[in-house]
């Protein structure tokens, strides 16, 4: 499992980065109706799901109003509309090629995705399908994993930063971000403009 955070790649089953501190718990998402969709709930499956008029995700919950018929705006949602998956402790989701589009809605405006652009989703995040009254906010639970052997995970804290290590002496300089650059090392008078900043512990 690879940390969304440091991008250090840790044991599968790991209940936080080994580096960095960060949860890579199982999460449960669930997707609250809003808008057109109010009074409708839904939990994804581990496993992820596809969500469409023809897909096997439950259709009767999402595309059902809470007297039991028919949502007024799913017929805007595809047949195979969008993917909600998991992928190193996050969830994500990937619009397919429909006619109507996914939305994410924001305050000032929505944001139509392009199909297979995929996105992480986080907590409070508006989605809409096919229309933008049909819209779902996304909520997040990190369930409590247990280590492989039983034991108790104690979750250390580090400091991290960008750095660029010279290689000929050594020496790292702490940088602002990934795109910065140092022109020449002052220990040795290596010209180091060419190496990029790396992610690393203090």
């Amino acid at each position: 499992m690879i940390c969304s955070q440091c991008h250090t790649e840790n044991e599968d089953g790991a209940a936080v980065c080994m580096m960095c501190g960060n949860d890579l718990s199982p999460m449960t998402v669930t997707l609250v109706g809003q808008n057109g969709a109010s009074g409708i709930s839904v939990a994804i499956p581990p496993e992820g799901c596809r969500i469409g008029r023809q897909d096997d995700f439950e259709v009767e919950k999402l595309f059902l109003n809470q007297d039991g018929d028919l949502n007024e705006w799913a017929v805007y949602v595809g047949k195979h509309h969008c993917e909600i998956f998991f992928r190193d402790g996050d969830c994500y989701i990937r619009p397919l090629k429909t006619t109507n589009p996914t939305y994410v809605l924001g305050l000032l405006r929505s944001t139509a995705l392009s199909p297979f652009d995929e996105i992480k989703l986080t907590e409070g995040t508006v989605i809409a399908f096919g229309a933008e009254e049909f819209a779902f906010s996304v909520h997040m639970e990190r369930t409590a994993a247990e280590s492989k052997k039983g034991e108790r995970v104690i979750e250390e804290v580090y400091e991290f930063g960008w750095f660029i290590t010279c290689p000929n002496c050594q020496k790292r300089f702490r940088v602002e971000n990934e795109d910065s650059r140092v022109e020449e090392c002052d220990d040795c008078g290596e010209d180091i403009s060419y190496i990029k900043a790396s992610y690393e512990r203090v």
